[in-house]
Parts: structure tokens; C-alpha cells; sequence
């Protein structure tokens, strides 16, 4: 067997488990859910050693080599933490370091990436049905919620919705004629229909999803306002069968989920700016004493905590406090660090929130380097862009940023680097169609 295969199958044997053990131990056997840490562990531990062997161009080489010893200097020298800690702690980032050149491996030879291309498809075809039922079976016994999250499983309701719309934008655009728009549409509607399932699930997010998603699968040319003009109606109608469905299965009031002021005094931003300055104030004086584990601070709130708490504890701005917070409590004990400032570290945590207490600004860049390359820099000379998949992905990337801290698993940056790779035409793609 040759060696790609052998990375293929591998890489489709681990991704079904992976996207499966959360709902068949939330769902059916529920002894399994003690082992759910060990089995994502083998999955990293898989993607590190595919990764690994297929590592070889040179710009993944050097990023990993700079990360590593920036991340190693910052935790291990600078915040005095242990070989142990860290190693653990840079789980969180095997996906920028391991994913890659997997994909680059793959995309190496004409034949090799149209089987893999062919593989994976199926692969994100057959996992936005499975969605269907396992998210409606949840949406049942549940009710709207964060356990709704699909084949993946309890409190995976947002990573699962991100999928849904990621997946279907990359398989629909690959099939859409936009010259013929609406028919088009119309003939590929499977691939709207299993966006259905993201709304049951209070995942106020998905509307965005949702505007980028039909904004962006309009050809990018000169009657692109015509177009958008015209296909108001059915957007206005979509997006009404969403809010409809959305209210419906969650309850919620469309006063309080569709107004402006919800989001910026509530979801994204405590009510009162003063109010929430004082309150971060009393809890680092207080150590989060009073803080109960099932408040969740809202967002953007977390960042004026944070820049309080680097004032607090000067000199962490740069460089922030190692790595490895975010990953204590099963495997390795939670550091001193965490249990200080749990009451700040729990909950929806923002990934530029995630970086800036782990690697702060350097962090930061280092990530921000990562992605210039990954959507900036041709896999080879005269490749071609899909502008508008590689829009939707960078659309994707920012709402992480301040939505979701989604990028620390695997599962998730292979699934967006997979679909940034299809972005790229390769030269030989022109020339079998000009032939």
C-alpha cells in the first residue's frame, strides 16, 4: 500500500471517530463519556504523527520551529511553568503546526489530491446528513440548546453549526452555475436543506453564517448589485424561514434576539461599561470568590477583564501567561493561574481572548502571520483564487476571533485549512478543462 493511501485511510478512520464518540456517548452508551478525553488525545496524537511524516516544505518547517520556541520561552522560561505543563498546553495548537503539511503532502501530485479531494468530500457530504438526524434527535430529548450539537455531541452546538455552514458553502459553490443563478440553487437545494438543523440549537451566530453564506455565493463582476437586487426576496424569505424556526424551537422573543440592544448590552458587552469595570475591580481583589460556575460573562466583557487584570499583573501584555491554562482539570492538574482567575477563564471564550492570556500580542502576531500565509501565499505558481470560498473563509476566521475559541481543535482547523486549500485552482486544474 502505498503511502498515501495509507494517510487517507488513516485520515478517514480517525475523522469519523472523532466526529461520532460525542453522540454515541451522549446519546447511547454512556459509559463511554469518561473515555472521551483519551479518544480526542489519540486523535491529536494521530494528526501529530501524520503530520510529521509528511513534513517537508520548508515554510511549515520554520513556523513550527519559531512557534515552538517562542511558546516554549514564554512558558517555560518567562512564567516559570513545567515541560509537562506546556507540552500538554500545546494541544491547543497542533493544528497550525501539524495540519498543514498534511494537506501540502496530499496536494503535492495531480492524482493524489483528486483522490484525497474525492475522499474528504464525501466525507463533509455524508457528515452534514448525519447531522440531520442526531441534531433533531437531541432538539427532542433536550430542547434547544448547547446540547444539541450534533454527531459531535454535547456542548458542541457552536463548532457543529460552523461545520454545517462551512461544509455546505464549499460543497454548494463547487457545483453552483452562477450564470444561471436561481436554477442552480434550485437543482443543489440539498445543500441549503441541511443548514436547517444549525437553527435548533441557540446558536445566534448561525444568522451571520447565514448572510455570508447566500451574500457570498453571488459571482464577484460587474452586475453583482443586479444580482443582490434581485435575489433579495429570496434571501429576505430564507432568512425569515430561519428566524421563524430559530424563535420557534427555542422560544425565545424576537424582541430580545433580533435588537441591537441585546447584543451590545448583554450578549456581547455587560450592560453598564462603569458597571462592569467595578465588577472586574472587586473580583481581582476578591480572587472570583462570589463568581458562580454557571455565569458565562459576555464576550467583548472579557477583554476589559483581561486588560484590568494585565495591570494588575504588569508585564504579561507582551507575552501573556504560557501555555497550557486552558488545558488543565482532566489530564493535568489546573495551574495556579487558573484557579485564581477562574472566574474569567470559564465559559464562551473568544480566541483572540484565548491567545492574548497564553502568548499575548506575540501570540498574536505569530497567528496572524500563520493566516496572511495560509490565505495570501499560492501553493504553487499560477494558482488561481475562488475569491469568493476564500472570502467566506476569511468572514469565518474574524468571527472566531471574537466569537469562539474553536481554533485550539484539530477537528476545526482541518476543516478550514481543507476547504482554504480548495480555494486554490492549480495550474493543472485549467489545463484538464482546456483539454
Amino acid at each position: 500500500m502505498k503511502k498515501s493511501d495509507i494517510i487517507l485511510r488513516v485520515l478517514e478512520v480517525a475523522l469519523w471517530i472523532r466526529v461520532t464518540i460525542g453522540f454515541v456517548a451522549q446519546m447511547m452508551f454512556h459509559d463511554l463519556s469518561p473515555a472521551l478525553p483519551i479518544v480526542y488525545l489519540a486523535f491529536d496524537v494521530i494528526m501529530v504523527a501524520l503530520g510529521c511524516w509528511t513534513l517537508s516544505d520548508r515554510r511549515d518547517i520554520i513556523f513550527g520551529a519559531v512557534s515552538l520556541v517562542v511558546s516554549a520561552l514564554i512558558t517555560l522560561i518567562y512564567n516559570h511553568e513545567s515541560l509537562f505543563f506546556y507540552v500538554n498546553g500545546m494541544r491547543d495548537f497542533i493544528g497550525y503546526l501539524f495540519v498543514l503539511p498534511i494537506l501540502r503532502y496530499l496536494m503535492a501530485e495531480d492524482g493524489r489530491w483528486q483522490t484525497a479531494t474525492k475522499r474528504i468530500d464525501r466525507f463533509i457530504y455524508l457528515y452534514l446528513w448525519l447531522q440531520v438526524p442526531c441534531m433533531v434527535i437531541q432538539f427532542l430529548y433536550y430542547g434547544a440548546g448547547d446540547h444539541v450539537g450534533g454527531s459531535l455531541g454535547d456542548y458542541q452546538s457552536g463548532m457543529t453549526s460552523t461545520f454545517l455552514f462551512l461544509g455546505s458553502f464549499y460543497l454548494l459553490q463547487k457545483r453552483l452555475d452562477r450564470k444561471r443563478l436561481l436554477a442552480s440553487l434550485w437543482e443543489n437545494k440539498q445543500f441549503i436543506i441541511v443548514l436547517f438543523p444549525a437553527f435548533l440549537n441557540e446558536t445566534k451566530v448561525s444568522f451571520v453564517f447565514l448572510a455570508l453564506y447566500l451574500l457570498l455565493l453571488l459571482p464577484f463582476d460587474r452586475k453583482m448589485f443586479i444580482r443582490l437586487t434581485l435575489a433579495i426576496p429570496v434571501i429576505a424569505l430564507l432568512f425569515y424561514g430561519a428566524a421563524v424556526t430559530y424563535l420557534v424551537t427555542t422560544g425565545n422573543k424576537a424582541s430580545d434576539v433580533f435588537s441591537i440592544q441585546y447584543y451590545a448590552e448583554s450578549y456581547l458587552l455587560a450592560e453598564n461599561g462603569e458597571e462592569t469595570q467595578k465588577y472586574a475591580e472587586w473580583l481581582l481583589e476578591n480572587d472570583g470568590d462570589q463568581y458562580q460556575e454557571n455565569e458565562d460573562i459576555p464576550r467583548f466583557s472579557k477583554f476589559l477583564f483581561l486588560f484590568e487584570l494585565q495591570d494588575e499583573e504588569p508585564g504579561h501584555t507582551l507575552t501573556g501567561w504560557g501555555v497550557g491554562h486552558f488545558k488543565g482539570g482532566t489530564l493535568v492538574p489546573n495551574s495556579d493561574f487558573f484557579q485564581q482567575n477562574e472566574w474569567l477563564l470559564i465559559g464562551t471564550i473568544p480566541y483572540l481572548f484565548h491567545i492574548l492570556v497564553q502568548l499575548g500580542w506575540i501570540g498574536v502576531a505569530l497567528i496572524a502571520a500563520f493566516f496572511g500565509l495560509l490565505l495570501f501565499r499560492r501553493p504553487e505558481k499560477g494558482a488561481t483564487r475562488d475569491y469568493n470560498l476564500q472570502f467566506y473563509v476569511l468572514a469565518l476566521l474574524l468571527l472566531i476571533m471574537v466569537y469562539q475559541d474553536f481554533l485550539r481543535n484539530v477537528l476545526v482547523c482541518f476543516f478550514i485549512f481543507y476547504v482554504m486549500a480548495q480555494s486554490w485552482k492549480l495550474p493543472h486544474e485549467d489545463e484538464e478543462v482546456a483539454a
